[in-house]
């Protein structure tokens, strides 16, 4: 059945209906449209709340990539000195002249 034969099949209903019956389909609908949209505001809710709680983890991720820069920093091992002396051929190779 098609969407607009849903709707006709209703209407014709509709009109055999009577004034309570009305009014206790229109509490029904009311319901079933609080519940959709109540549906709909707890996705875009859901949303919101994965976004931020992914900005949360980028934040937790500059904090760790900050603590390990200040890591090296404050290394002291001489590990960089002995180390750059065999990788600074392969820095400079492809600098423009």
């Amino acid at each position: 059945m098609q969407q607009s034969s849903h709707i006709d099949y209703i209407m014709q209903n509709l009109e055999t209906l009577t004034l309570a019956e009305l009014l206790v389909l229109r509490a029904k609908a009311d319901i079933l449209i609080e519940e959709k949209y109540s549906l709909r505001i707890k996705t875009k809710e859901s949303q919101l709340f994965q976004f931020l709680e992914s900005q949360a983890n980028q934040d937790k991720s500059l904090e760790t990539v900050i603590n390990l820069v200040n890591e090296w920093m404050a290394d002291e091992s001489d590990y960089d000195v002995e180390t750059y002396s065999s990788i600074e051929p392969v820095l400079h190779r492809n600098q423009p002249l």
